[in-house]
C-alpha cells in the first residue's frame, strides 16, 4: 500500500503532536504559491523590467558623477603640487 507525501505527513503529525511545525510549513507553502500566482497575475513583466531598468540608470549616472569627482580632485591636486 502507498501512501501519498501528505498522507505520510499527517500520520506524522497524530504520532508526534509536537511536531506541528510541518503544519506551519506546509501553510507557509500554501501562502507563498498563492502570493506568486497573483504577483504573476497583477504584475506585469513590463513594469518589472522598466523599474529594473530606472535603478540601474540611476546606479550608472552615480558612477558617472563620482568617477568624474576623481577625475576634478585628481587633476586639481596634481595642478598644486
Amino acid at each position: 500500500m502507498q501512501f501519498s507525501y501528505l498522507q505520510v505527513k499527517l500520520r506524522l503529525i497524530k504520532r508526534f503532536p509536537w511536531h506541528d511545525i510541518s503544519m506551519d510549513l506546509l501553510k507557509m507553502k500554501k501562502l507563498l504559491t498563492l502570493l506568486m500566482i497573483l504577483a504573476i497575475i497583477f504584475l506585469n513583466s513590463c513594469a518589472i523590467v522598466g523599474g529594473i531598468f530606472k535603478a540601474g540608470v540611476w546606479v550608472g549616472i552615480l558612477i558617472v558623477v563620482f568617477i568624474i569627482g576623481i577625475i576634478i580632485w585628481l587633476v586639481t591636486r596634481s595642478g598644486k603640487s
